[in-house]
Protein backbone atom coordinates (compact mmCIF):
# COMPACT_ATOMS: atom_id res chain seq x y z
CA UNK A 1 0.00 0.00 0.00
CA UNK A 2 3.11 2.88 1.12
CA UNK A 3 4.44 2.28 -2.84
CA UNK A 4 1.11 3.02 -4.14
CA UNK A 5 0.18 5.81 -1.99
CA UNK A 6 4.30 6.96 -2.83
CA UNK A 7 2.54 6.79 -6.57
CA UNK A 8 -0.44 8.05 -5.87
CA UNK A 9 -0.08 11.53 -3.60
CA UNK A 10 1.77 13.53 -6.04
CA UNK A 11 -1.02 12.80 -8.64
CA UNK A 12 -3.89 13.78 -6.54
CA UNK A 13 -1.72 17.01 -5.62
CA UNK A 14 -0.69 17.98 -8.80
CA UNK A 15 -4.72 17.08 -9.67
CA UNK A 16 -5.30 19.26 -6.52
CA UNK A 17 -3.62 21.99 -8.06
CA UNK A 18 -5.66 23.09 -10.74
CA UNK A 19 -8.01 23.90 -8.21
CA UNK A 20 -7.16 26.47 -6.71
CA UNK A 21 -8.10 29.94 -7.30
CA UNK A 22 -4.40 31.84 -7.05
CA UNK A 23 -0.74 31.31 -8.05
CA UNK A 24 0.06 31.53 -4.24
CA UNK A 25 -2.54 28.78 -3.21
CA UNK A 26 -2.16 26.96 -6.87
CA UNK A 27 2.44 26.84 -5.60
CA UNK A 28 1.40 26.00 -2.29
CA UNK A 29 -0.78 22.93 -2.89
CA UNK A 30 1.80 21.75 -4.57
CA UNK A 31 4.32 22.17 -2.17
CA UNK A 32 2.04 20.27 0.14
CA UNK A 33 2.01 17.35 -2.01
CA UNK A 34 5.44 17.02 -2.52
CA UNK A 35 5.92 16.89 1.28
CA UNK A 36 3.40 14.45 1.72
CA UNK A 37 5.27 12.39 -0.69
CA UNK A 38 8.48 13.01 0.60
CA UNK A 39 7.22 11.89 4.04
CA UNK A 40 6.10 8.57 2.65
CA UNK A 41 9.19 8.51 0.56
CA UNK A 42 11.26 8.94 3.64
CA UNK A 43 8.90 6.21 5.25
CA UNK A 44 9.52 3.88 2.72
CA UNK A 45 12.95 4.07 3.26
CA UNK A 46 13.15 3.57 6.73
CA UNK A 47 10.46 0.57 6.37
CA UNK A 48 13.07 -1.21 3.94
CA UNK A 49 15.99 0.03 6.88
CA UNK A 50 14.06 -2.10 9.33
CA UNK A 51 12.20 -5.07 7.31
CA UNK A 52 14.10 -5.47 4.15
CA UNK A 53 13.09 -5.11 0.78
CA UNK A 54 9.13 -3.58 0.00
CA UNK A 55 7.22 -4.66 -3.11
CA UNK A 56 3.93 -4.15 -3.94
CA UNK A 57 2.04 -4.66 -7.29
CA UNK A 58 2.84 -8.47 -8.29
CA UNK A 59 6.59 -7.88 -7.78
CA UNK A 60 6.31 -4.91 -10.74
CA UNK A 61 7.15 -2.12 -7.85
CA UNK A 62 9.94 -2.50 -5.64
CA UNK A 63 12.04 -0.85 -2.84
CA UNK A 64 15.41 -1.90 -1.68
CA UNK A 65 18.15 -0.09 -0.42
CA UNK A 66 19.69 1.91 -2.99
CA UNK A 67 16.19 2.83 -4.42
CA UNK A 68 14.87 4.17 -0.60
CA UNK A 69 18.40 5.94 -0.17
CA UNK A 70 17.41 7.47 -3.97
CA UNK A 71 13.77 8.10 -2.73
CA UNK A 72 14.68 10.10 0.26
CA UNK A 73 17.85 12.13 -1.80
CA UNK A 74 14.73 12.84 -4.49
CA UNK A 75 12.42 14.04 -1.31
CA UNK A 76 15.15 16.76 -0.30
CA UNK A 77 15.64 17.98 -3.33
CA UNK A 78 11.95 18.08 -4.07
CA UNK A 79 10.82 19.33 -0.58
CA UNK A 80 13.44 21.76 -0.69
CA UNK A 81 12.71 23.28 -4.85
CA UNK A 82 9.40 23.42 -3.94
CA UNK A 83 9.57 25.49 -0.75
CA UNK A 84 11.88 27.71 -2.75
CA UNK A 85 9.41 27.78 -5.56
CA UNK A 86 6.35 28.91 -3.43
CA UNK A 87 9.04 31.83 -2.19
CA UNK A 88 10.38 32.62 -5.43
CA UNK A 89 7.25 32.74 -7.76
CA UNK A 90 4.63 34.83 -5.40
CA UNK A 91 7.48 37.23 -4.02
CA UNK A 92 6.74 41.02 -3.75
CA UNK A 93 9.79 41.85 -5.73
CA UNK A 94 9.81 39.43 -8.46
CA UNK A 95 9.34 41.65 -11.92
CA UNK A 96 7.57 38.36 -13.75
CA UNK A 97 5.27 36.57 -11.08
CA UNK A 98 3.57 34.11 -11.98
CA UNK A 99 0.11 33.88 -13.44
CA UNK A 100 -2.52 31.92 -11.81
CA UNK A 101 -2.62 29.53 -14.57
CA UNK A 102 0.72 29.65 -14.72
CA UNK A 103 1.23 28.25 -11.23
CA UNK A 104 -1.28 25.77 -11.93
CA UNK A 105 0.31 24.46 -14.82
CA UNK A 106 3.73 24.42 -12.98
CA UNK A 107 2.21 22.86 -9.69
CA UNK A 108 0.53 20.19 -11.53
CA UNK A 109 3.65 19.91 -14.05
CA UNK A 110 5.82 19.66 -10.80
CA UNK A 111 3.62 16.78 -9.32
CA UNK A 112 3.47 14.79 -12.12
CA UNK A 113 7.54 14.84 -12.39
CA UNK A 114 8.03 13.42 -9.04
CA UNK A 115 5.16 11.30 -9.96
CA UNK A 116 7.42 9.60 -12.64
CA UNK A 117 11.04 10.01 -10.84
CA UNK A 118 9.26 8.45 -8.41
CA UNK A 119 8.24 5.63 -10.57
CA UNK A 120 11.73 5.22 -12.06
CA UNK A 121 13.10 4.47 -8.89
CA UNK A 122 10.42 1.88 -7.59
CA UNK A 123 9.71 -0.02 -10.94
CA UNK A 124 11.44 -3.20 -10.53
CA UNK A 125 10.98 -3.90 -14.78
CA UNK A 126 12.98 -2.06 -16.80
CA UNK A 127 10.45 -1.51 -19.32
CA UNK A 128 8.45 0.54 -16.45
CA UNK A 129 11.49 2.26 -15.04
CA UNK A 130 12.37 3.36 -19.54
CA UNK A 131 8.54 4.43 -19.75
CA UNK A 132 9.41 6.81 -16.15
CA UNK A 133 12.69 7.97 -17.63
CA UNK A 134 10.48 9.03 -20.65
CA UNK A 135 7.56 10.31 -18.93
CA UNK A 136 10.06 12.11 -16.69
CA UNK A 137 11.61 14.18 -19.72
CA UNK A 138 8.29 14.93 -21.36
CA UNK A 139 6.89 16.74 -18.18
CA UNK A 140 10.54 18.14 -17.80
CA UNK A 141 10.55 19.89 -21.22
CA UNK A 142 6.82 21.40 -20.37
CA UNK A 143 8.28 22.98 -16.94
CA UNK A 144 11.17 24.32 -19.16
CA UNK A 145 8.60 26.29 -21.10
CA UNK A 146 5.88 27.30 -18.34
CA UNK A 147 6.39 30.23 -20.01
CA UNK A 148 5.25 30.46 -23.43
CA UNK A 149 8.32 32.73 -25.23
CA UNK A 150 10.62 31.45 -28.52
CA UNK A 151 13.64 30.78 -25.96
CA UNK A 152 11.48 28.57 -24.36
CA UNK A 153 10.18 26.64 -26.82
CA UNK A 154 13.98 26.38 -28.48
CA UNK A 155 15.08 25.04 -25.19
CA UNK A 156 12.38 22.57 -24.31
CA UNK A 157 12.60 21.12 -27.96
CA UNK A 158 16.81 21.06 -27.37
CA UNK A 159 16.16 19.51 -24.03
CA UNK A 160 13.84 16.72 -25.68
CA UNK A 161 16.23 15.82 -27.82
CA UNK A 162 19.32 15.54 -26.10
CA UNK A 163 17.50 13.24 -23.24
CA UNK A 164 15.83 10.70 -25.32
CA UNK A 165 18.33 10.18 -27.41
CA UNK A 166 20.51 9.83 -23.92
CA UNK A 167 17.73 7.49 -22.17
CA UNK A 168 17.26 5.40 -25.31
CA UNK A 169 21.14 4.99 -25.59
CA UNK A 170 20.85 4.29 -21.71
CA UNK A 171 18.08 2.04 -22.02
CA UNK A 172 19.84 0.05 -25.54
CA UNK A 173 22.87 -0.03 -23.00
CA UNK A 174 21.34 -2.22 -20.40
CA UNK A 175 19.43 -4.38 -22.79
CA UNK A 176 22.78 -5.34 -24.50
Amino acid sequence: MLLWLLLAVPVVAGGVTFLMPTARAALQASAAGVIMAGVLGSLAAWRVSLDGAVTAGGGWLRVDALSGYHLVVLAVVYVLSSLYAVAYFTAEENPHPLSASEARRFGALWCGSLAVMTLVFVSNSLALMWVGMEATTLLTAFLISIRTSKEALEASWKYILICSLGVALAFIGTLL
